[in-house]
């Protein structure tokens, strides 16, 4: 990866202050506890905090001075019940890693959003920046950002994530290898929240070495390290749109409602909205990903 300026950036002590948070929601709870030992939902709320806490870094292009700076944000959560929720350490807006907490946030959300459902779990979220309270192990939170993030969750009608109007982009949602996208985001109720960035979850933004051990179906002889990228990146890609659309298709079949249908057919049409990196379409994947596998490609003019 390209790295300009690297920095680390360690969690404060929580407290009072302006932050980044993701409230996630998961979706068919009530069945889930009905049809499911206490032991395996506890399982399944285990390794989904575990896969939250998104550790960095973060690479990110400033256009301002025209450079590229990675940097670590760790991000705490919790889990109650049905609800996830995600944060970063406060940070005010003109803090120049602002951008950077907000992408990791963006990711963190994208990555467990993206798992859970290869893993038949539907997620819902809402990403917000404003006014908070959390004590040190985070067994109180609260604040205007926390119901902003509720607001943003509950509003839209599909397996996916958005931000909160209020909250702040940072012209992120212009650059290709975000995970942030202006998208025309399903929703319940208009006059309630409007939401007009969607994260992009379709695909994985972080290392593919990661992803494709996860969504692989076959048993290879050859370590993912030593499958030459180009046969990496497309695998990746391929297989885990097929997957995902594959486990959209079996929860909307599962719905009992036409309403839940709906939700599902929803988050079929984003997936397939979105760029799927292959056969000469516009690569919209982030971080090391893109620095690593598709940069040097573009650079050796093998991608147009």
């Amino acid at each position: 990866m390209y790295r300009i300026g690297s920095s680390c950036m360690d969690l404060k002590e929580e407290g009072k202050g302006n932050r980044f948070v993701a409230m996630i929601d998961i979706l068919g709870f009530k069945n889930l506890i009905s049809n499911k030992s206490i032991d395996k939902v506890y399982e399944m709320l285990y390794a989904l905090q575990s896969h939250s806490e998104y550790p960095g870094p973060t690479s990110i292009f400033l256009k301002r001075n025209n450079r590229r700076i990675s940097i670590n944000v760790k991000l705490r959560s919790r889990v109650f019940s049905d609800t996830i929720f995600i944060w970063t350490a406060p940070i005010k807006l003109t803090n120049s890693n602002a951008p950077i907490f907000l992408q990791t946030l963006a990711e963190s959300v994208s990555e467990l959003i993206l798992w859970s459902l290869i893993n038949m779990i539907p997620l819902r979220g809402g990403i917000s920046y404003g006014s908070t309270y959390i004590s040190k192990q985070g067994e109180i939170i609260v604040g205007q950002a926390i119901i902003d993030a509720y607001m943003v969750e509950s509003q839209q009608q599909w397996i996916g994530a958005a931000l909160h109007p209020s909250c702040p982009t940072f012209g992120l949602e212009n650059q290709i290898e975000m995970c942030l996208k202006k998208y025309h985001i399903p929703i319940k109720n208009t006059e309630i929240v409007k939401p007009i960035i969607a994260i992009d979850w379709s695909k994985p933004c972080v290392d593919p070495l990661n992803w494709y051990s996860i969504v692989s179906q076959r048993k290879s002889k050859i370590p993912p390290h030593q499958i030459p990228k180009d046969e990496l990146k497309t695998s990746t890609l391929r297989l885990t749109r097929k997957i995902v659309l594959k486990r959209i298709e079996t929860l909307k079949n599962l719905a009992k409602s036409n309403y839940d249908k709906e939700k599902y057919e929803n988050a079929r049409t984003f997936v397939l909205n979105q760029s799927d990196g292959m056969n000469g379409s516009p690569l919209d994947i982030s971080r090391s990903f893109c620095m690593d596998v598709i940069i040097p490609q573009i650079l050796k003019g093998t991608n147009t």
